[in-house]
């Protein structure tokens, strides 16, 4: 699964490509082959694969349609589920992706959103790589100062805080054996826990997803598209 998944996506993203350059019908074929395996993948084994799904429904209706709208709300959909997967890598891709269809269709209002939404996740993943590259090809599209804030926060947020150990404050509450003088539980403290003595107790809200078919359109657990 691990290994079908990127095999699909990357080789129909591929097919993709070569439709648009060649118009030969086997490269079509293949992107609409693929499109198909990643929707059964889904509807079979989970939504772990649902916005690579997605996305790759997003390319298919950028190489053989010309409605702006429908296209753009496809990759919109797929940067969306993306991100609440926290597939942050897939949110640059996806993002990327739709900043190159709308340069090729001359939709020149939409293009400058999507490049620099994928240099921003580009950079939380740490690949300078593909920043560098967005920027040598599309900085005249790129909103700098919006590049700038996200950067700064990202500095922030990367800030690592210090884990302290007060032994003094632990013994007390630690069991020491009477004899040996083993410490046999000591507890980290970290700075700004809970004082109820819940360490590293952290919850996470989960969203579902529901995909149909149909409209290839799929439903966030809060009510979002």
């Amino acid at each position: 699964y691990s290994i079908l998944v990127p095999r699909l996506l990357f080789v129909g993203l591929a097919a993709a490509g070569y439709y648009r350059s060649t118009k030969k019908k086997k490269h079509l074929r293949r992107l609409q082959r693929n499109t198909r395996e990643l929707k059964s993948l889904v509807r079979h084994r989970g939504s772990n694969c649902l916005h690579q799904s997605l996305m790759l429904t997003a390319q298919l209706k950028a190489v053989t349609s010309r409605h702006t709208i429908a296209i753009k709300q496809s990759y919109d959909l797929a940067i969306a589920v993306a991100s609440k997967a926290g597939c942050i890598h897939d949110v640059a891709l996806a993002s990327e992706l739709a900043g190159e269809t709308f340069l090729r269709m001359g939709e020149e209002e939409m293009i400058g959103t999507y490049f620099t939404d994928a240099v921003i996740h580009y950079n939380q993943w740490s690949c300078k790589a593909k920043v560098d590259d967005i920027k040598s090809r599309h900085l005249k599209y790129l909103d700098l100062k919006e590049l700038a804030k996200s950067k700064a926060k990202l500095i922030t947020a990367t800030h690592i805080p210090t884990i302290s150990f007060d032994g003094r404050k632990q013994a007390s509450d630690d069991t020491i054996g009477a004899e040996t003088g083993i410490v046999t539980s000591m507890t980290p403290v970290i700075p700004g826990a809970a004082s109820t003595g819940q360490v590293g107790d952290v919850s996470s809200k989960q969203d579902t997803y529901t995909h149909t078919d149909d409209d290839d359109i799929s439903v966030l657990s809060d009510g979002s598209v």
